[in-house]
């Protein structure tokens, strides 16, 4: 991850100076890093800079299975956007590729890991790790930049459900009116309190 950091703020001054806000100590923690640049990606997304969210996404993606879930889960979230945008863009054989970084890790390990690890990923093609009662619970409390925050990450998920079945040409018409609206609220909010004011730059 450091040698990310280091090619950003090398080529992408933009980007370097996003990376400076982010707290130091989510800088020197690879897993908070790793989340850190994911929600930032998703957040460009939002907020509608796409290129910079490419640009971003492209950086990420570059990084490697290396058996960790702690930090891949965020890697298979920055993959699933860049499948997303792909697919929107024609370009399916990019979308594909990044699909198949998602779901090779499933046949590595023992048969009882590779067994649990495919229960787990059928349970979140099901949606089974949304949380609607969480983002509800969020919004009664009218806290802004945690509503924010947890309806992004509600929103990876979607994403990576919908690039996954989208390249299996299973397509899911509700749910992409929901990551739409999903969307569309992120987007209020950042307006509402500016994205400096969102993880993973505050919290």
């Amino acid at each position: 991850m450091m040698n990310i950091q280091q090619h950003i703020q090398n080529t992408s001054a933009p980007l370097a100076e996003c990376l400076q806000k982010i707290p130091a100590r989510r800088q020197k923690n690879q897993i908070l890093f790793t989340e850190s640049l994911t929600r930032l990606a998703y957040g460009l997304y939002v907020f509608g800079n796409e290129a910079l969210c490419a640009e971003l996404i492209d950086r990420l993606t570059q990084v490697r299975f290396a058996g960790d879930y702690n930090y891949w889960s965020w890697i298979e979230y920055a993959l699933a956007l860049k499948a997303s945008m792909a697919h929107a863009a024609g370009d399916t054989d990019q979308a594909a590729q990044a699909i198949d970084r998602i779901t090779a890790p499933l046949d590595i390990g023992s048969e009882l890991e590779i067994t649990v690890k495919k229960r787990v990923f059928a349970r979140m093609l099901a949606g089974e790790m949304l949380s609607e009662d969480g983002l509800r619970d969020t919004a009664e409390i009218n806290d802004p930049a945690a509503e924010y925050n947890d309806r992004l990450l509600n929103l990876m998920e979607m994403v990576k459900i919908s690039a996954i079945k989208t390249n299996a040409e299973e397509h899911n018409p509700a749910l992409e009116v929901e990551i739409s609206r999903q969307i569309a609220r992120c987007r209020q909010l950042i307006n509402l309190i500016g994205l400096e004011n969102t993880q993973p730059f505050k919290g």
